[in-house]
């Protein structure tokens, strides 16, 4: 209905019609830079935590995949750059670093029985290794480790 497409305007919010134009006229375009980009552009950056396993290489394949096919379709849009953080516990590169932008950051000790007040250990929930490593990503940024 017409009240479904509707939004508040004191939102910023666009009516999703208008939405379709703008990207049907950057696709008329043609564009493969931002530089011939109409309007302001706010991209963000894809950050995909993976541990190492066989498992999540398939599933971060797939996910590239997708990303690269989303990114070509429609340069002028929003899509930034893609950042693979690998939690490996060997802290050893795998064969993924050939094919993905990936940041290589150390996996916190597996076990339960860890001393209390240490900040290494997973405490048995290994996805822990989730916001240490973001916690290692952001301070390898600080030192100028990882490319922006």
């Amino acid at each position: 209905s017409a009240a479904a497409d509707t939004v508040a305007p004191e939102r910023g919010l666009r009516q999703p019609s208008a939405a379709k134009e703008g990207r049907a006229k950057r696709h008329a375009r043609g564009s493969a830079s931002a530089a011939g980009c109409e309007g302001e552009r706010r991209p963000y950056h894809v950050l995909l935590t993976a541990q190492d396993s066989l498992y999540q290489a398939w599933q971060t394949r797939i996910m590239y995949y997708h990303y690269q096919r989303q990114r070509a379709a429609d340069p002028c849009g929003e899509v930034g750059g893609f950042t693979r953080m690998l939690n490996s516990a060997t802290g050893r590169p795998d064969a993924l670093m050939a094919e993905i932008p990936t940041v290589l950051v150390d996996q916190l000790t597996p076990g339960s029985g860890c001393r209390e007040g240490g900040d290494t250990c997973d405490f048995g929930f290994p996805v822990m290794n989730r916001p240490h490593g973001v916690a290692q990503l952001l301070a390898k940024m600080g030192r100028g480790e990882v490319p922006q």
